[in-house]
């Protein structure tokens, strides 16, 4: 288990899964410094005494004494409560279950804590293991706010209700994930630059937050799972850098904002993989002679560019990008020779880290 970073930046902290005790980690935070956490904290299944799943994890027996799971979650939310700043918020992810014949809610964790709304996430699907009920097919959201006033949602959330009907994710295998829509959802319904998950499993909320921009902070007690959300991480934004290629691919140049509405990926991603293609020699960045403040970019496949694709990636930190000057550049859908687009693809995709200071240190 790492040691964690110092409670005086959250600089060190973001962009990272962290491994470690949540509530451990969490105590290193600044009072008052995370903008939205969102989180879905292992469900305590395996003490059901009906014939539901059960979530297995390889590090979490997922079966405390109900008494002792209320106490530990309600130490969980008090500490989220002390990092969130006032204008801040929480979604709790949680679900009711039938235990001895009579529900279960959640009220036994949420009592005196500041529930605004309870989202109702209308999942759908599953089997019905006991003829006697019903088969679930609804989770539920609770938005924590710790300020009347202070708390706002963004403009294209005002709209939105309170049931989300979401189909479950039956690509990720991870127990107990959700789908990328509900934290994207979460995340796009405020202004919060920051993201905090502190059971972020195999990083879905990490990936929702880069893909809507924000940064994110991760923490997971399972060093094996930390490497399962890394890895999702940074193929995700092997994904990203390969959309953006092929997109220039497809053009002879582009600046940033028809970059960002054609392939619908976030600014700052946006921004960190230009910056990265541009040091790497990859793409060409010219001075739009319309507007002198405005980029364009281009794949660059001149007469070195086999050397440029072999060449060793540049420091992560620091991606300013240069300005090359133009040189040939084959149209990349005519071009049949050995160093073709889709070998660029390929190549420079191993190269590739998430976006943020650095890699990686229940969703």
């Amino acid at each position: 288990m790492s040691a964690p970073p110092s409670p005086q930046s959250l600089e060190p902290w973001l962009d990272r899964v962290h491994h470690g005790d949540c509530l451990e980690l969490m105590r290193c935070l600044p009072s008052r410094s995370i903008g939205l956490i969102v989180t879905s904290p292992p469900f305590n299944l395996s003490l059901s005494t009906g014939n539901g799943d059960r979530i297995r994890y390889d590090s979490w027996g997922d079966a405390m004494p109900h008494h002792e799971y209320v106490k530990w979650q309600r130490r969980c939310l008090t500490e989220m409560m002390r990092i969130l700043r006032p204008d801040g918020a929480i979604y709790y992810h949680h679900k009711t279950r039938v235990q001895s014949g009579v529900e279960q809610d959640r009220i036994d964790i949420l009592e005196g804590f500041p529930v605004r709304q309870t989202i109702t996430w209308a999942r759908d699907g599953g089997i019905n293991h006991n003829p006697g009920y019903y088969l679930p097919t609804a989770d539920f959201v609770y938005l924590i706010v710790p300020s009347r006033q202070a708390f706002r949602l963004s403009k294209e959330a005002r709209g939105m209700g309170t049931v989300w009907r979401v189909r479950q994710d039956t690509r990720n295998r991870y127990p107990g994930s959700w789908p990328q829509e509900i934290p994207d959802r979460c995340i796009r319904g405020t202004a919060a630059e920051v993201v905090l998950d502190p059971f972020i499993g195999s990083g879905t909320t990490a990936l929702a937050a880069l893909q809507a921009g924000r940064r994110y902070i991760g923490m997971e007690i399972s060093e094996y799972v930390c490497q399962l959300a890394r890895r999702r991480i940074a193929a995700s934004a092997k994904s990203s850098r390969q959309r953006i290629l092929a997109y220039l691919a497809t053009r002879q140049c582009a600046d940033r904002q028809a970059i960002i509405a054609d392939t619908g990926i976030a600014l700052r991603t946006i921004m960190w993989h230009l910056g990265k293609l541009t040091q790497e020699g990859l793409i060409v960045a010219t001075t739009d002679p319309r507007d002198g403040r405005r980029r364009r970019y281009r794949l660059d496949r001149g007469s070195h560019f086999d050397q440029k694709i072999g060449a060793t990636p540049p420091p992560e930190r620091g991606c300013v990008a240069p300005i090359f000057d133009p040189g040939s550049a084959p149209d990349p859908r005519t071009d049949t020779s050995a160093s073709s687009t889709e070998a660029l693809f390929e190549r420079s995709s191993e190269r590739d880290e998430p976006p943020g200071p650095g890699p990686g240190s229940n969703s």
